[in-house]
């Protein structure tokens, strides 16, 4: 058996601790204390300061840096796409506020918007694959140029790009339309009419497919994975039958703008919602409708930050055609 003695001793030294503690705490180490919390709070305080002075400092440079390249814009898009008509394709959970600068720069560009439609989530959800089977077939004659042995989801998009290039005076674009657009299942929306034939197309994107703040499982990374795979195709489908655009993010592994950009079909442009992104939209497209392919951006896999200025416009001959 442990002797009493020894718990004795072990109680009074915890108790001597404690009362070592106190009276040192409220004598000569309480200034020392005081002042060092006092000193670091003080450090924390001017780190702080520092923190929103930079902050505020990279602002002001970031909007000198919009309103000059505003002011490039003023003095390279003008003229760059007159009578150009364009339609835009959404993908869902894109920015709308990035999509207005977009349409407005393409509009101080000289270009019209011809139709703006929206993917709803029955274009690449897996559970819709029979129906897009199922629809597909249906309406695969009256599809031109088909690749060969196409794919369903490649004559769903090969639909969709046929629609907006030739426009609803087209009479199997009427009903490739109706059917894009039935009410139980469609796979687009109409945000805009699709009026005349598109000279070029512009696929805009979400910044990303992924929710940072969700904690994926599985099956769902797997059927983000998959969507994107079809967005991808769809792109390069697009891409493969006229002049094509795509507008979005390329800063991460997983963007979907940087699938789209390693198709090497059609042009892209990253940094969407960016002063540089909506003055290079229109240049991307003004270097597609003119056979150049080019990748614009800051961001990976990027070949320049800012594309040229070249013309684009519609020649007078093109235009009294559409006219007449």
């Amino acid at each position: 058996m442990v002797d009493f003695r020894y718990h004795l001793v072990s109680l009074v030294s915890v108790f001597l601790a404690l009362a070592i503690g106190i009276i040192l705490g409220a004598g000569p180490l309480q200034n020392s204390i005081g002042n060092t919390l006092s000193g670091q709070i003080d450090t924390l305080r001017e780190s702080r300061d520092g923190l929103r002075d930079d902050l505020a400092l990279v602002e002001d440079q970031l909007a000198g840096s919009d309103g000059a390249l505003d002011t490039v814009a003023g003095d390279m898009l003008p003229g760059t796409l007159d009578d150009r008509n364009l339609a835009i394709v959404l993908l869902p959970g894109t920015n709308g506020d990035a999509v207005t600068e977009m349409i407005e720069s393409l509009e101080q560009a000289g270009a019209s918007i011809s139709g703006q439609v929206t993917l709803t989530d029955a274009y690449s959800s897996s559970d819709k694959a029979t129906y897009r089977g199922a629809f597909a077939n249906q309406v695969s004659e009256y599809v031109e140029d088909l690749p060969e042995n196409p794919t369903d989801d490649q004559i769903v998009s090969s639909a969709l790009d046929y629609v907006l290039r030739q426009g609803t005076g087209n009479e199997n674009a009427n009903v490739l339309l109706g059917s894009l657009t039935a009410e139980e299942d469609a796979l687009v929306t109409v945000d805009r009419e699709i009026t005349a034939p598109a000279d070029a197309i512009i696929v805009v994107t979400p910044e990303t497919l992924y929710s940072p703040d969700e904690d994926l499982s599985a099956n769902e990374t797997s059927e983000i994975d998959s969507q994107s795979g079809i967005y991808t195709q769809m792109f390069s489908q697009i891409a493969s039958r006229g002049a094509t655009v795509g507008y979005g993010r390329a800063s991460n592994d997983d963007d979907l703008l940087l699938a789209m950009r390693g198709t090497n079909d059609g042009s892209t442009v990253d940094s969407i919602g960016s002063a540089p992104g909506r003055l290079n939209v229109p240049l991307a497209v003004a270097a597609e409708l003119t056979d150049d392919h080019i990748a614009l951006g800051s961001q990976q896999a990027a070949d320049a930050p800012l594309g040229s200025k070249v013309n684009a416009s519609k020649p007078a001959s093109d235009s009294e055609d559409d006219e007449e």
